[in-house]
């Protein structure tokens, strides 16, 4: 795991929805879009294969970024829904424990 801290997702990133009816969902990041919007997946509600493009505005990026998804991702692999929920639990447990901290503020 990286700790970066950016206002603006990047692949890999784990970040949390903050508008619509996923609100409050974790998520990672699978690509950007035009740096306006993200794919994002959970490999369960929201699948590798169907992401929520969503507009960045309505992320809340953590500084937590998966560096084996993020590599995966360059090399353009997608992993697999079970390999992704894997990943966002390793993600969040990261997150826990460097205190749940993001870098763009509350809401």
């Amino acid at each position: 795991m990286v700790v970066v801290s950016a206002l603006v997702p990047r692949p890999g990133q784990l970040v949390t929805s903050r508008a619509g009816r996923d609100k409050g969902k974790p998520f990672l990041v699978l690509r950007l879009i035009d740096g306006r919007y993200a794919e994002i997946a959970d490999g369960d509600a929201r699948s590798v294969t169907n992401p929520k493009r969503k507009n960045v505005r309505h992320l809340q990026p953590h500084t937590v970024v998966h560096q084996g998804l993020a590599e995966m991702l360059a090399q353009g692999r997608l992993p697999s829904d079970e390999e992704l929920r894997a990943m966002l639990a390793e993600a969040l447990g990261t997150a826990a424990r460097s205190g749940g901290a993001s870098e763009a503020g509350g809401s």
